[in-house]
């Protein structure tokens, strides 16, 4: 069965865009879910993710993909022409809070333990960036994510345009 599933996804990349087979995953929740191979534009990411490296997105037309904390994801930012790829990094039911690291900076928090990228380096926050995100230190609502790329002072991402709704995620990396 995983055979026949690997064998039609690696068949449609050859046609472009179609239709990925049924899991019960996806099967339950959506009609159709589009796989497309894109190319990383942007550094905000590295070293998870460097420019030039291709990625499988799998776009989420229906808003019905399952998102959680971790997923790689791009998203729909008005001021790029292109999406923006973020992670996932606080979701519904997460207390998130900032805590003062020194002069004009901030630690985000996410269920009080101090939020770290992939290299292990606490995000830290200053002026604008900390305002942004203190509008939300009540918590994560439903269909809200925090989205961050991987540099420690913030990108193009939640520390910028606030906590992202499920219907502005386009789509997500696929493992």
């Amino acid at each position: 069965m995983k055979g026949t599933r690997f064998f039609l996804l690696i068949f449609c990349f050859f046609l472009s865009a179609c239709q990925l087979p049924n899991t019960p995953e996806v099967e339950s929740r959506c009609s159709t879910v589009r796989s497309e191979i894109k190319t990383v534009q942007g550094v905000s990411m590295v070293p998870l993710f460097r420019p030039e490296d291709e990625i499988e997105v799998l776009w989420d037309e229906e808003g019905c993909l399952p998102l959680e904390k971790g997923d790689v994801v791009l998203y729909d930012y008005a001021g790029n022409e292109n999406p923006v790829l973020k992670k996932i990094r606080g979701v519904a039911g997460d207390k998130l809070s900032l805590k003062e690291a020194g002069e004009d900076a901030w630690h985000i928090l996410i269920n009080d333990r101090v939020l770290k990228n992939s290299e292990n380096i606490s995000y830290v926050l200053s002026g604008k960036k900390y305002k942004m995100l203190s509008l939300y230190e009540e918590g994560i609502s439903e269909d809200t994510f925090l989205l961050l790329g991987n540099k420690p002072h913030g990108t193009t991402d939640s520390t910028r345009f606030g906590l992202i709704h499920r219907k502005n995620i386009l789509g997500k990396v696929s493992r």
